[in-house]
Formats: C-alpha cells, sequence, structure tokens
C-alpha cells in the first residue's frame, strides 16, 4: 500500500509503503537502510529481495535532502517512511495567445477552408480555430477543395494536408496558386523532413506545419500568411 501527504508544515512530503509480509526483527531494523549490513545474509532473507534496494533508496532520498526510516512487527508486516522537501513548482507565464499579443487578430467574416480527409483531424482543426470566429469551409479531397473554392466567391486562407487520396499535395497546391494567386495555402503533413518543406514552399505554399502541431503555431503561421498576403 503506497500513501502521501504534505506534512503540517507544508515543507516535507510523507511518503508511506506498507505490507503484510513476514515483518523483520526489531535486532535487525535499525541497520536494514546500511549497504555492507544488508548484504548479511540473515539481514536478507529476512526484509527479502537482494538486501541492497532499502540502501540504493536511503542514497536517494539523502540526495533529496530526505529521511527514510521503518517500522515493522514481525509476522504482521513493515511500513516504510521517507520525506522529501516540498519545493512547489513556480508558477510559469502563461503564453500568450494570438489574439493578447495583437488584439487586431480577429476572422469574424474571413473564410478559411479545410482541406483534410482525416475526420478526427478536421475536428481537432475546427477546435483550434473556434476563437478565431472565421467562416470555416471543409473538404475531404483535393478535387472537392478546388471546387469549393470555385463556387466561394473568396476565401481568404487555405488550409491543406499534403496527403491526400485523390490529388498529389504539391500538384493541388500549385492549382489553387495558380488559379487563386492571392490566396495563402498552409500546408501541413506528417512528414517533417526538410525537403518535404521545401517541396511545399516550392509549390506555392505560404508555410509548412508538420503534424503535430500546437494550436498557437497555427494560429501564428495564419496571422504570418495573411499579414504577407496583405503586403
Amino acid at each position: 500500500r503506497f500513501e502521501y501527504k504534505l506534512s503540517d508544515d507544508k515543507k516535507m512530503v510523507l511518503f508511506s509503503v506498507s505490507d503484510t509480509g513476514k515483518g523483520i526483527h526489531p535486532d535487525k531494523i535499525s541497520v536494514i537502510f546500511e549497504r555492507f549490513r544488508q548484504e548479511d545474509e540473515t539481514i536478507s532473507t529476512q526484509a527479502g529481495g537482494s538486501g541492497l534496494g532499502l540502501s540504493i533508496s536511503k542514497g536517494l532520498v539523502d540526495l533529496f535532502g530526505g529521511r527514510i526510516w521503518a517500522e515493522s512487527e514481525p509476522g504482521k508486516g513493515s511500513v516504510f517512511y521517507f520525506t522529501i522537501p516540498y519545493l512547489p513548482e513556480p508558477e510559469k507565464e502563461k503564453p500568450m495567445h494570438v489574439e493578447e499579443k495583437d488584439a487586431r487578430f480577429d476572422l469574424t467574416g474571413r473564410k478559411i477552408l479545410l482541406i483534410e480527409d482525416t475526420p478526427s483531424n478536421l475536428e481537432l482543426l475546427r477546435e483550434m480555430l473556434t476563437e478565431t470566429h472565421a467562416v470555416i469551409l471543409e473538404a475531404v479531397t483535393g478535387k472537392e477543395g478546388l471546387q469549393v473554392m470555385e463556387q466561394e466567391k473568396h476565401i481568404d486562407l487555405v488550409l491543406a494536408d499534403i496527403c491526400l487520396p485523390d490529388l498529389d499535395g504539391y500538384s493541388l497546391i500549385r492549382s489553387i496558386r495558380s488559379a487563386h494567386p492571392l490566396t495563402p495555402v498552409i500546408a501541413q503533413t506528417a512528414y517533417a523532413y526538410e525537403q518535404d518543406k521545401q517541396k511545399c514552399l516550392e509549390a506555392g505554399a505560404s508555410c509548412y506545419l508538420a503534424k503535430p502541431f500546437l494550436k498557437e503555431d497555427l494560429l501564428q503561421a495564419i496571422r504570418n500568411s495573411l499579414l504577407h498576403c496583405a503586403d
């Protein structure tokens, strides 16, 4: 059984491990953490194992500035305790979202086309883009994506997976850029090789995202692509 709790003064964490084994004789419990005494066959047999585990544990606890001890009753089991100084992790400064860095980053009314054939990836992208308030259009194949672009009057940005079932991703990017030279295309793929990134950029992508990526990375890529397009 394993338990732990914070000490009353909140300076130490107390851990305890208990068992219902045969226990350790009172004459031996005072030396079970000593390495060379532990190697004695009698103590090792009573404590179980090779006899070095407790001495190693003591060394580790000592390194952390804690204390280790045990209580045992022959025939009923043992309880081993150790303490470690409680050092709460200092609060980290929360990373600023794109909106916090630049309040003007609001895509209300802007249209973003997602070309992605994996439903779970589409759902994740929708979730990541929720706070932008953009109008999200979707296509699950390259050909469907090109059709959507022909039907819609204006699409502000395309986020396309280059691994699609019907069209080569690089050809798709070239087709989009040929018909809509002012529409930025962000390429996304699970392939993170430098040569894949270079192919995407040469095909006309404004930038490249390797999966998996963070929401902050996606939003920053969209922001940079739209700003570059505006220039």
